[in-house]
């Protein structure tokens, strides 16, 4: 999983608190944005910041094209949530250069629904579940992330493999940031069938590092295997 507030902090457009901002994020914002805005908003879901956080974003979509399918579909269902908010949205957007004008013109006219009905199994699909879960919290997400585990034990191919493993990464670093996703993996785990059981397990007892370092192992073994053809 592409971690939102990792994507934005790693030098596309992070800025140190009380910087001045110029064309990413204006001078009466009620307070500074950063990339923590998009991983908490469930947890403080004030429409009021949303135009300094789009106004914040905008110049990562052209330097860092792999955040598009998280932060469009988190803003998406921000703004499915505060639909009385969207003409002031739609002002803010189109004050925007591009490619933020049309990714996030996307993400307003486009319900979450719509979004995950053009996408199909992938990373990028998991990211979109993150996003939706932080704006929204609600916990559909997370169990659609889960659902991904299947594919860790026979993959059909390489994308369900990468899917999966995304999927396993991903619970396990945000299972220890934040509670509420932690606790639904426990609930999940208690009354879970054997192989799901031990899946989560693994999520809640081994840090996110070992399950990379995991995966690059098994990614090795497959393609030495062939498993999937001949990989790059």
């Amino acid at each position: 999983m592409l971690h939102i507030a990792l994507a934005l902090a790693l030098g596309c457009v992070h800025t140190s608190k009380g910087e001045s901002r110029a064309g990413v994020g204006a001078a009466t914002d009620p307070e500074p944005i950063g990339p923590d805005f998009f991983d908490t908003f469930y947890l403080n879901p004030d429409p009021e910041r949303v135009d300094a956080a789009l106004r914040w974003v905008a110049p990562a979509f052209a330097s860092k094209p792999n955040i598009v399918p998280a932060v469009q579909a988190e803003l998406s269902c921000i703004f499915a949530r505060f639909p009385d908010h969207g003409q002031r949205w739609r002002a803010t957007i189109d004050g925007l250069p591009e490619p933020a004008h049309e990714l996030l013109a996307v993400a307003l006219s486009s319900p979450p629904a719509v979004l995950f009905a053009n996408s199909g199994p992938s990373p990028s699909r998991n990211d979109m579940h993150w996003g939706c879960y932080f704006a929204t919290g609600d916990t559909a997400h997370i169990a659609a992330i889960v659902e991904e585990l299947a594919h860790l034990a026979a993959p059909a191919d390489l994308n369900l493999f990468l899917t999966a493993a995304s999927a396993e990464w991903s619970l396990a670093s945000n299972a220890r940031q934040h509670p509420s996703v932690r606790e639904f993996l426990e609930r999940a785990r208690g009354s879970a069938e054997p192989l799901r059981e031990a899946q989560l397990d693994r999520i809640l007892r081994v840090e996110s590092g070992v399950l990379h370092a995991d995966f690059v192992e098994s990614l090795g073994a497959h393609r030495d295997a062939k498993t999937w053809g001949d990989l790059p």
